[in-house]
């Protein structure tokens, strides 16, 4: 496996959790690895069921084997998105592109080993304020007043991840360069 396709940070997490009172399933995420993937789009598919639209996309995603994903089953998933850096001082997030956002864009942030800029709050819909080339201000409101940031963040901080997870048992397909294969949909799956 060469490099060069190698050009998109991935976190591989693995579920894990309790019971509620009621027996309902509460699911965590346990970030495994972050690595370095190549993402192919497969196929693509969007139906109407129960008067409802559905949509699917299979994705073949690589990467360099390793340890500590060794272990890697359907239940796992792939969150991938356009990284961010924040600046307390100025409450902008800074990304390399190339996605890029417009004033009053929902947005939705997750964190990789660490934590969002405080106030932030992964999961949260935010809106974008300004966007100047790839620098934003964040609202809480499409319109409402820049969200103050009081701290930088640790970790890997993502802006509108994206989820995939496993239709298959992951592939070791070249065992000399060690590349593992998974083919994944995107989406969340239902609990």
């Amino acid at each position: 496996m060469r490099a060069a396709p190698l050009n998109k940070l991935v976190a591989l997490q693995r579920p894990g959790g309790a019971r509620d009172a009621v027996g309902g399933r509460i699911t965590t995420w346990t970030t495994v690895a972050q690595a370095w993937a190549s993402i192919e789009s497969l196929t693509g598919r969007e139906q109407l069921v129960a008067a409802q639209r559905q949509s699917e996309a299979s994705h073949l995603i690589r990467l360099r084997f390793a340890r500590a994903y060794a272990g890697i089953d359907a239940t796992w998933r792939i969150v991938w998105g356009q990284t961010f850096t924040a600046d307390a001082a100025t409450d902008a997030l800074t990304t390399p592109g190339p996605q890029t956002w417009a004033a009053a864009d929902p947005l939705v942030l997750l964190n990789v080993g660490g934590a969002l800029p405080a106030p932030l709050v992964a999961g949260t819909t935010y809106y974008v304020k300004t966007a100047a080339s790839d620098v934003y201000t964040l609202a809480a409101t499409v319109g409402g007043a820049t969200i103050d940031l009081t701290t930088a963040g640790t970790g890997t901080h993502y802006i509108a991840p994206r989820y995939f997870v496993l239709d298959a048992p992951p592939r070791n397909v070249a065992e000399a360069n060690r590349e593992l294969e998974l083919i994944c949909s995107e989406g969340l799956r239902v609990e």
